[in-house]
């Protein structure tokens, strides 16, 4: 049978090969979108960056030709009036001054060239910088893949002209905007953060092991509700650090003598581990299941002793709801009948 896993704090069901694993995730398609967002905004600024160097390019051609034009008239005015040879000054002057202003528009040309590169480069900068802080979102990713984003959009460089660069730039950020997209540090977080197991039919042993690794890996305190306590239970709580402080809350079982075995187990445990304490609610008041715990509590959706007869969840709470829980834990413990 095939075992779901849940991620309460990202989004999007994906399904994880082999364990057919689906996490679901709540937040990361926002997440996503503010990175295409961001991502947008520098491919803006490129095509800004490409508006002023074509504009340029422009206001200098123009300045050129109509510099040209006086300088020649100019030199025109002053040839017409040598009576030396006239001619053939007039065409030397002309011929001069073309020079000259052409090699003024090149300086001016690659001077602005210069600039725009420049501006280039800073902007390219910060787009590697941001990336480098940016990963693809596969489902299954624990690690960082910024390199490879960078990596690609760092190519660009070997394109020579300036608009060339940013035309390539711009379409390398647009593919990028079309992937699924997350923070580095959101990719960790995620990675780390709590998985709830969503069990199947059939799947005790799956199930047993979950909560006996939570038991098991306990700090602090343990507080447990179960209504429906079994020797299975027991076994579990017994899993739990030593000389940790447990405490079990939990109902009388209806069958008089399965609730006497129950008590039989119960007793040869607290005498082994004095820290586990056992107490019977008052009647009607249990119904939920919860493991209270550090650094994560748990909500169980079956009595443990019967966790994966039927479909179950085993979820990571909030620390808002384990607090209120445990506030609630805690008046209904002091109201509670000891196991005697």
């Amino acid at each position: 049978m095939p075992t779901f896993m849940i991620d309460m704090s990202y989004g999007i069901i994906k399904e994880t090969p082999p364990n057919n694993v689906i996490t679901i995730s709540i937040e990361l398609m926002t997440m996503s979108n503010q990175i295409r967002a961001e991502l947008e905004a520098f491919v803006i600024k490129a095509e800004t960056l490409l508006h002023e160097w074509f504009t340029a390019k422009e206001a200098l051609s123009q300045a050129s030709h109509e510099g040209s034009q006086m300088v020649l008239s100019e030199i025109a005015g002053i040839a017409a009036s040598d009576f030396f040879d006239s001619g053939r000054v007039g065409r030397r002057a002309r011929k001069l001054s073309k020079t000259l202003m052409e090699k003024d528009r090149r300086d001016k040309l690659e001077n602005a060239e210069r600039v725009a590169i420049r501006r280039f480069d800073e902007w390219l900068s910060q787009v590697l910088t941001y990336l480098s802080g940016v990963s693809t979102e596969t489902g299954t990713r624990t690690s960082p893949d910024s390199e490879k984003l960078v990596f690609q959009i760092s190519k660009i460089r070997r394109f020579t002209r300036p608009e060339t660069r940013l035309r390539h730039g711009i379409t390398q950020i647009r593919v990028l905007m079309d992937k699924n997209l997350i923070r580095n540090e959101d990719l960790l977080k995620q990675a780390k953060s709590p998985k709830a197991l969503v069990v199947m039919p059939g799947e005790t042993f799956d199930a047993l092991m979950k909560v006996t690794e939570i038991v098991s890996s306990a700090k602090a305190f343990l507080k447990v509700v179960d209504p429906w306590p079994g020797e299975e239970t027991l076994v579990v709580l017994n899993k739990a650090p030593d000389r940790l402080p447990v405490m079990f809350l939990t109902s009388r079982l209806p069958n008089p003598t399965k609730h006497k075995e129950f008590e039989l187990f119960a007793r040869r445990l607290t005498a082994q581990k004095p820290e586990v304490q056992i107490a019977y609610a008052q009647p009607g008041i249990l119904h939920d299941r919860a493991i209270l715990t550090k650094p994560t509590s748990w909500s169980i959706g079956h009595s443990i002793k019967d966790i994966g007869k039927k479909q179950s969840t085993i979820l990571p709470m909030s620390e808002e709801s384990a607090r209120n829980l445990e506030k609630w834990f805690d008046v209904a413990w002091r109201t509670s009948e000891p196991l005697q």
